[in-house]
């Protein structure tokens, strides 16, 4: 990665928020993990969230790829995501101005907006599997990062 310090400037900031928690595997800079919780008035409510974030050799001068790894319901696991301005599916309209932060501000916000739909969503959200996905996502462990969502230090909104 050409750019370590820019990186490890945007992970310490992401490791300052409190409604998600960020991961990185040993030293691989190239993937972020991390984990968000689902908002509140929404039917992913009480839900974790388990996604990865790959950045490109030249970030932050190209965007990145998202894919979320634990079943929600709104998206397909382990498949590149699309949102406009934030993903290498738009990168015409990335701005090396985006942080880490916002991007996974940006994932969060795409479970309380049902009628954004793109590459890598799933198109029928259905509740029953919403909810059987919530109550699985309280004991979810990343196979690579290992970040346990038992341990999810931020409260699940009530």
């Amino acid at each position: 990665m050409k750019n370590q310090r820019i990186i490890m400037n945007h992970l310490r900031d992401a490791m300052k928020q409190t409604d998600f928690k960020v991961q990185i595997i040993g030293n691989d800079l190239s993937q972020v993990h991390f984990s968000i919780k689902g908002p509140s008035g929404t039917m992913f409510e009480n839900g974790i969230y388990h996604g990865m974030i790959k950045l490109p050799a030249d970030f932050p001068f190209s965007a990145p790829d998202i894919q979320l790894l634990s079943p929600s319901g709104r998206f397909d696991m382990n498949k590149n995501i699309c949102i406009n301005g934030y993903t290498a599916w738009h990168s015409d309209t990335w701005s090396p101005a985006i942080n880490i932060t916002a991007i996974i501000h940006a994932v969060q916000s795409l479970f309380s907006d049902l009628s954004q739909h793109g590459i890598g969503y799933d198109f029928q959200v259905r509740e029953p599997e919403v909810k059987k996905n919530v109550e699985l996502s309280k004991t979810f462990v990343c196979p690579c990062c290992k970040m346990a969502h038992a341990d999810f230090e931020p409260a699940v909104q009530k």
